[in-house]
């Protein structure tokens, strides 16, 4: 009878003194910077390289670096072991871009910031607004005992022209939509039914009428 719990001790010793794999970091992204116009090699008329780079993070074994073109929502992505990237790229478009860090030791996973920028067209004069942030509500947040919806966000373009902007709310339960036209705020308040699951995005316009969508986000206005 002690010799087996002896050899329960052992067990327990050794499983307690077995140390927890630590999950991967995020990085800090370093180029291309957030909000600007992108610096460019070997292109033509369509195209052009990019140069991407991040700082190492601990716990790290690999990297998917994700580009998205915001014009037409296709993603680029790749999964490399350094902390640089070149990429050929279309010119002439608003792009953002990630990095998830990854370990073979955990599922866990660590996403960096997303920033934006802008891939320089030929002969091109004015850019087409980056698409906006949406700061509130949060998606998939939940707001209780309220009737009227604070929603707030951020535009930003490269010519500091944004003209005004489209609020747009979708009621997911029936599809209804409602649509706000021509905010020049980045704050508007709108009284909706509680009860129900809500999406809503930004559209973004500059005097030059190029116009930005932003991505859908979601809450939920609860009893």
């Amino acid at each position: 009878m002690i010799k087996k719990c002896k050899i329960l001790f052992a067990y327990i010793l050794i499983f307690s003194c077995k140390e927890s794999i630590p999950d991967p970091e995020q990085v800090t992204l370093i180029n291309p910077e957030n909000n600007n116009t992108c610096l460019f090699s070997n292109s033509n008329a369509n195209s052009g390289d990019v140069e991407f780079s991040w700082t190492e993070s601990k716990h790290t074994d690999n990297y998917d670096l994700i580009i998205e073109n915001q014009l037409t929502n296709l993603k680029n992505s790749r999964t490399i072991n350094q902390t640089f990237a070149r990429v050929t790229l279309e010119r002439g478009a608003p792009y953002s871009w990630y990095v998830v860090s990854k370990s073979e030791s955990t599922e866990n996973i660590a996403l960096s910031e997303t920033r934006n920028f802008y891939l320089e067209g030929p002969s091109q004069s004015a850019h087409i607004p980056f698409p906006a942030k949406l700061i509130s509500p949060l998606n998939e947040s939940i707001i209780n005992s309220a009737d009227i919806v604070a929603f707030q966000w951020e535009g930003y373009d490269l010519d500091g022209d944004i003209d005004n902007y489209d609020l747009i709310i979708e009621n997911t339960s029936n599809g209804e939509e409602i649509k706000y036209e021509k905010i020049v705020s980045q704050n508007f308040e709108v009284e909706l039914q509680i009860g129900n699951i809500y999406s809503w995005k930004i559209t973004t316009r500059d005097k030059e009428n190029n116009l930005s969508s932003s991505f859908n986000s979601t809450f939920e206005l609860a009893n």
